[in-house]
């Protein structure tokens, strides 16, 4: 899921429209930069856009799965052959 844009909000002003919020993501996904006196404190995003953040950050800090995927990148680039996630639970059986 990609951002649409980045919004800037006070947290005075998030905290009288933070109940809408989830509803605006639906249909506008983006993050939102949370402000104190003008100055960035908070991100706020939808849920998927964590989730997402922390799995890629658990893949980078694992150096041996950060290899793997920096190396499973390279051999699409070169146009090795793939396959796709159905025929990966068919080859395994699930």
């Amino acid at each position: 899921m990609t951002t649409k844009n980045e919004d800037e909000m006070s947290i005075s002003e998030a905290r009288k429209r933070l109940s809408n919020l989830p509803l605006e993501f639906v249909d506008d996904p983006r993050c939102i930069t949370l402000t104190r006196y003008s100055e960035p404190v908070l991100a706020l995003m939808p849920w998927e856009f964590y989730d997402s953040m922390m799995a890629t950050m658990e893949i980078m800090a694992d150096p041996e799965l950060a290899d793997k995927l920096r190396q499973s990148i390279k051999e699409i680039e070169e146009g090795q052959p793939t396959i796709t996630i159905d025929e990966l639970r068919d080859e395994l059986g699930l």
